[in-house]
């Protein structure tokens, strides 16, 4: 990481959801989509996906997400700060985990060179790729399937130290293994100035607040 000032731009979340705005019951939701993907894995005849656990745990996670998606948005939009902080992005634009690609809509366009966007679960690609369209940001956004802590896939993708403007970070790096040592990785591909730009949920310091995430998020 090359000298002079980094700003980090984050945002760090402990407020649970209430019960009238969660998107219900995590645990159900995560029992029903792998049950769902089991079965449809059975019924295709798809017997490696049952015999694979990150196959298995990936097409979940997507049914997951879409069965959810529209809970994200409105939280995200009603009451975080990610509608502001994504547009603070610039230059080359490293964007972690884009999912369903909820993001991408939010970019300030004409503060955009480069957008790569590293997404470890292959079946979000079309996902992407949509909102790629929708939001006029062909030949801008390059999709790479890696896991983030995957070095060699970033550097085929010209994301090397001192290369990067801008990581943007949205609740990616609470599902990672050894989420410091990633961040001080990341930090190592910004050039001098740059910006890591994140927002995270955790469970909070306060036991009040900790006791209601425990009752209405347990997966916390």
């Amino acid at each position: 990481m090359g000298s002079g000032p980094l700003r980090n731009l984050g945002y760090v979340s402990s407020a649970p959801l209430p019960p009238s705005q969660s998107p219900t019951n995590p645990p159900l939701r995560t029992y029903l989509a792998l049950s769902k993907s089991a079965l449809s894995a059975l019924s295709n005849a798809q017997y490696r996906a049952l015999l694979s656990p990150t196959s298995l745990l990936n097409s979940a996670f997507h049914l997951w997400f879409h069965t959810l998606n529209s809970h994200f948005i409105r939280f995200e939009t009603e009451r975080t700060t990610i509608p502001v902080l994504v547009p603070q992005c610039t230059g080359v634009v490293l964007e972690l985990g884009p999912g369903t690609g909820n993001q991408l809509c939010r970019f300030d366009r004409s503060k955009i060179q480069r957008i790569v966007g590293v997404e470890s679960n292959p079946l979000f690609v079309p996902d992407v790729e949509e909102q790629v369209r929708l939001c006029g940001l062909e030949g801008v956004y390059d999709l790479v399937v890696a896991g983030v802590e995957d070095e060699a896939a970033l550097e085929r993708a010209g994301l090397v130290a001192g290369s990067v403007d801008t990581v943007l970070s949205v609740q990616v790096l609470c599902s990672v293994d050894e989420p410091e040592r990633v961040a001080r990785e990341l930090y190592e591909l910004l050039k001098p100035g740059g910006k890591l730009i994140f927002w995270e949920h955790h469970r909070s310091s306060d036991w009040w607040t900790r006791a209601a995430q425990c009752e209405f998020l347990p997966t916390w």
